[in-house]
């Protein structure tokens, strides 16, 4: 691993390429912790230039520990190309002019061989004339808990006080001078965190044309904006309900250090929660909560709450995105949908032992149901509680190894809850609620439901695949 570094500025760059394909550039790209994430846990990097210890070349350093809570660009990438060159240089003049804002930069490039990576980066920071910015190299996969996609070619991460402010990732073919521009827009966010006061308002109209819809600006200067649901009709206990009475959804953006900061609330019948999920995710959103509000509604109704932080724009196009992709579920068929695509899993048998291997825990099997428990610890009032007291994650397997169904529950803190829920959708398990169980337990806990149907043997991956992605999110927890 070699590591460069200079004043306020970490650059990793990472060497190796994954597979790329057009159909690929589609999906958005998400590498790194996000938006409001707390940064995992510190790493040594191997030191090719340290812009304030010069003698630390050639040495492991954990250069997160050393920058603290102060404002820091962190790169990593893969392979040392003209666009980076251009950032670095860009980035090296940037700390220069913000050395009273302790602006740090670090930039590490990611290569099993160290040696030609060393060297290259050396090479780099004499031709260019680097003195700002530190510059160090890291094994390929990247440092743990990072969470670094295989398939970006660059990876900036920009944090403050350990919380990431932005997060910018390009695969190879995406990596140009106008990702630059992209990456460098950013920087300021980290000094200027503070800088929000009673002038700093955001473009209600801006946001209403993004959305198209009207917007509001509230006197605490909060834009709202708001779709009601009339084009399902809804009645509650024999009721028909208006959509003011409660079947409106809503957005709200208020102006914050990093730009802009998000909640809403968004109305959605059954069928509509999925492609609603997969869509917030898409745009950068957090999926907060998922649950009912009322009692013998017909159709069923359940609110989906989002939230999320970083440019108005961006969050606005991404709420847009959620509230489309529910209007393309009604546009295909008006009538809400009973069930989910697909046979249902008739009783059969289905293989313990491989669901076991899968897992990795023992399973129970009642009635030819096989259902893996994992119990978690924590405490209520003072008291030590447990998995018998109901904190569990566990999986219902019903049905037959050709044909299961796959329900069940995960016991989440905070920081794995957003990984486990974008695991599940990945693995094509739909989850059908977000809530809490209890109330002033420690650590906080969060549930969330999910039923799938499918091979057995596959619905057990995709809930494994989940627990990976929990177990690394616990792991990189760090500050």
């Amino acid at each position: 691993m070699v590591c460069t570094r200079a004043f306020g500025v970490l650059v990793v760059i990472p060497m190796v390429f994954a597979p790329f394909s057009v159909a690929q550039m589609t999906e958005p790209l998400q590498s790194g912790p996000q938006v409001g994430e707390r940064l995992p846990a510190p790493f040594n990097v191997l030191c090719v230039v340290d812009a304030e210890s010069p003698q630390a070349a050639g040495t492991k350093t954990s250069f997160v520990e050393q920058y603290g809570a102060n404002p820091v660009v962190l790169i990593f990438a893969r392979q040392v190309n003209h666009p980076l060159r251009s950032l670095i240089k860009k980035l090296d003049g940037e700390v220069a002019k913000r050395k009273a804002a302790k602006l740090r930069a670090l930039v590490i490039l990611l290569e099993d061989d160290f040696d030609v990576t060393e060297a290259s980066l050396k090479k780099l920071t004499d031709e260019d004339g680097i003195k700002n910015v530190s510059l160090a190299v890291d094994v390929a996969k990247g440092p743990p808990g990072y969470r670094l996609d295989q398939e970006a070619d660059l990876t900036a991460i920009l944090y403050r006080k350990y919380r990431i402010v932005a997060n910018h990732a390009f695969r190879k073919a995406e990596w140009s001078e106008k990702s630059i521009h992209q990456v460098f827009a950013d920087v300021s966010k980290l000094t200027d965190m503070d800088k929000i006061t009673s002038d700093t308002h955001l473009d209600p109209k801006r946001i209403a044309a993004i959305v198209g819809v009207k917007a509001t600006t509230t006197k605490d200067r909060v834009v709202r904006i708001a779709w009601a649901r009339t084009d399902v009709a809804v009645t509650v206990d024999g009721m028909p309900l208006k959509p003011f009475a409660g079947l409106g959804s809503w957005a709200a953006f208020t102006p914050a250090p990093h730009g802009a900061m998000v909640m809403g609330d968004t109305v959605v019948f059954e069928d509509e929660v999925t492609p609603a999920m997969d869509a917030a995710f898409a745009g950068g959103l957090e999926v907060t909560g998922l649950h009912n509000h009322f009692f013998h509604d017909e159709p069923k109704v359940y609110f989906m709450h989002i939230g999320g932080q970083g440019d108005p724009e961006k969050l606005a196009a991404a709420v847009k995105g959620v509230w489309d992709a529910i209007k393309k579920v009604r546009t295909d068929r008006p009538k809400p949908a009973t069930r989910f695509a697909g046979e249902a899993p008739r009783e059969g048998k289905i293989d313990a032992a491989a669901i076991e291997g899968i897992l990795g825990q023992k399973s129970e099997t009642q009635q030819g149901v096989v259902k893996v428990t994992i119990g978690s610890d924590g405490a209520m009032h003072g008291v030590k509680v447990g998995g018998s007291m109901g904190l569990t994650t566990w999986a219902a397997f019903s049905g037959s190894d050709e044909l299961a169904a796959v329900d069940g529950d995960f016991i989440m803190t905070a920081g794995e809850v957003q990984p486990v829920l974008k695991a599940l959708r990945k693995a094509n398990i739909h989850v059908v609620a977000l809530h809490n169980h209890m109330i002033g337990e420690q650590p906080a806990f969060y549930f969330t439901h999910f039923w799938s149907k499918g091979p057995a043997q596959e619905l057990a991956k995709g809930v494994k695949s989940a627990l990976d992605a929990q177990r690394q999110a616990a792991q990189a927890k760090g500050h």
